[in-house]
């Protein structure tokens, strides 16, 4: 998200300066190397890192954030797996907290804006208001623990904040670039894909010849998840979009909600899967699998941190902010079962194509691309 940010706002706004942090020196390369188009004039790449006192800035660069008027932090740990509890807290509360220290100690600082995720509720059932945050009730994971305390943090600085919670942000609905990280519905698919590739090579199937010819593939797969339970898309160009919009009415210490009017049910995203896939025979059965076949054990194996997900339905988000501040004339961009297809089919094509590494590769699937992730 910071990416497509930092583009939409250097096109937007052609006269604002811009200071990066980044957290190695690889990373300063690329991300002046990729928006080079700024000009030196307006993009300054800094080092740092947020878990660290001061960023961990040098003093020279520490002390050319005096001019910086508007802080949007929206760097976090996005990881879904628990065992990583300990730096996901230190990535999200502690770097929080970190940054606004030092946002509180800016001259010129207007506005704190923060990027939260509309998953704060955690599994309060709503409806959840937007200048309020959910009691600290159940969590699914340290992720959503994490950000809930990460938005604390922001609301109790004393700063003039703005706090944005998307929901599930998926590629652009223009291109259907699927952009992003394997997190959240992509990585449960490649959990799905790369047991398939287990299943295909014991059954002696070439699934790399048989599925760039748009062929299904005939296997019967039982699935964990809820037919019925809901979950709530936003397309990355949508969330981009609005937020400038939002903030170019200049409000602070407000929350919006930036998800989708309409969350799509479980039947939904099944269709939507099995299609990307190009695989007939999945199936949904609830919170069980009596007698799972070696290709099912894969499944649940790789996607277990999804599984909350799969099994609940999502609260109901209140929208109040955000339809106030967007009006009529900002058209925002649904999400819909075509769109989704279109991203998730785009998503695995690139994966197909690809993918170098013999199919024994996959065994190291779940520490290597399900280091999970949400919002």
């Amino acid at each position: 998200m910071g990416r497509n940010l930092l583009e939409a706002a250097a096109r937007k706004l052609p006269h604002a300066t811009f200071v990066l942090l980044a957290r190695s020196e690889a990373a300063a390369a690329d991300l002046s190397s990729q928006f080079r188009w700024i000009g030196r004039d307006r993009l300054r790449v800094v080092q740092g890192d947020i878990v660290l006192p001061g960023l961990g800035l040098s003093p020279g660069d520490a002390a050319q954030l005096a001019a910086v008027n508007e802080v949007w932090h929206l760097a976090a740990s996005t990881s879904f797996d628990d065992r990583e509890m300990a730096a996901i807290y230190e990535g999200n509360v502690v770097g929080t907290q970190n940054v606004l220290d030092v946002a509180a100690g800016l001259p010129k600082l207007g506005r704190f804006v923060h990027v939260s995720t509309a998953y704060v509720a955690g599994t309060h059932p709503g409806p959840i208001a937007e200048d309020e945050l959910p009691p600290r009730g159940r969590f699914r994971n340290s992720y959503e623990a994490t950000k809930w305390g990460a938005e604390l943090a922001v609301r109790q600085s004393g700063l003039p904040f703005v706090i944005f919670r998307p929901s599930i942000i998926m590629g652009d609905s223009r291109t259907f670039d699927p952009q992003g990280e394997r997190r959240m519905i992509y990585g449960y698919m490649l959990g799905v894909y790369y047991s398939v590739l287990r299943e295909c090579k014991r059954r002696r199937i070439d699934f790399d010849r048989n599925w760039p010819t748009g062929n299904d593939i005939e296997l019967e797969m039982r699935l964990l998840g809820n037919p019925g339970a809901t979950k709530n898309f936003v397309c990355i160009d949508d969330v981009t979009a609005s937020v400038l919009h939002i903030l170019d009415t200049g409000t602070v210490r407000k929350t919006y909600h930036l998800t989708s009017a309409r969350s799509l049910d479980g039947m939904t995203m099944w269709r939507c899967v099995s299609k990307a896939l190009r695989i007939n025979g999945l199936r949904y059965v609830g919170e069980t699998i009596e007698n799972p076949t070696p290709l099912e054990r894969n499944v649940m194996s790789y996607t277990a941190p999804f599984l909350p997900y799969s099994l609940n339905p999502d609260p109901v988000w209140l929208l109040t902010n955000t339809d106030k501040a967007l009006g009529w004339r900002h058209a925002r961009t649904p999400m819909n079962e075509a769109i989704l297809t279109g991203l998730l089919e785009r998503f695995m094509e690139e994966e197909v194509a690809a993918r170098q590494a013999p199919v024994e590769a996959s065994a190291t699937f779940p520490e290597a691309a399900v280091m999970l992730a949400g919002v």
